[in-house]
């Protein structure tokens, strides 16, 4: 009989014993299946994260990085520019009002002024989809015919990051017509010209000249912009 019930005893022990052992192996096993389950995400979406950083990065992001690089080369090896640097926020100057669609003939005098001075152009878009459709037409409205660079066409989807794009190039001259980058920039770069543009046919025919309320120039297009900019510009250089 002690015989039989230290058998049974045993029987028990190992009864337990297999019990615990199989909740172990189960454990062991959905642990494992989670784990395999998270490497197999992981293998899949670093790939993609990495595409995305080399492939993904914004037009936005692009310009700033262009921005940079210009100011860079500028300030290489002490060496001053030959001509003005001039930034200019053109939404009021080359768009039909309340779109973002350009009007053709105001896109020359920007182009000729391009020939003057260092320009740079900034453009606020609702969207980065906008950026290529506008290239397109500053492209076909030749305002890349003379001296203005394609890369000097900045984009911003906001008027801060214009505001910090500007602040990075630090242009001799930025003229702007946003009042808020105008108090934004006052200190931080060395001169700004508020502008206004005036669609006031019945107003008065001179294309620029200041409020006597307030320092914002008014102008009537794109083309007076050259008229308040030559003054700065200093005698033409000879050519060599």
């Amino acid at each position: 009989m002690v015989v039989r019930a230290g058998i049974a005893g045993v029987m028990k022990t190992a009864a337990k014993a297999d019990v615990g052992t199989e909740k172990s192996a189960i454990f062991a096993a959905v642990v494992v299946g989670v784990l395999t389950l998270l490497l197999c995400g992981l293998v899949v979406y670093f790939p993609l994260l990495r595409r995305r950083r080399m492939l993904g990065t914004s037009a936005v992001d692009e310009e700033k990085n262009r921005c940079a690089a210009d100011l860079i080369a500028k300030q290489k090896g002490g060496r001053r520019e030959s001509k003005l640097s001039l930034s200019l926020y053109v939404n009021n100057l080359i768009f039909s009002k309340g779109t973002h669609e350009i009007v053709e003939s105001n896109v020359p005098p920007l182009a000729q002024l391009g020939d003057k001075c260092n320009l740079y152009l900034f453009v606020q878009v609702p969207s980065e989809d906008l950026i290529v459709p506008i290239r397109e037409g500053l492209v076909e409205a030749g305002a890349f015919e003379g001296g203005l660079k394609k890369h000097r066409v900045m984009f911003s989807t906001t008027s801060a990051g214009r505001s910090s794009m500007v602040r990075q190039l630090q242009p001799v001259l930025h003229m702007e017509s946003d009042e808020s980058v105008v108090q934004t920039l006052l200190g931080k770069v060395p001169n700004l010209v508020q502008f206004e543009v005036d669609d006031n046919e019945a107003g008065d025919e001179e294309g620029a000249e200041r409020s006597a309320a307030s320092d914002v120039v008014k102008i009537k297009s794109a083309a007076d912009i050259i008229g308040i900019v030559e003054p700065l510009m200093g005698p033409p250089q000879a050519k060599k």
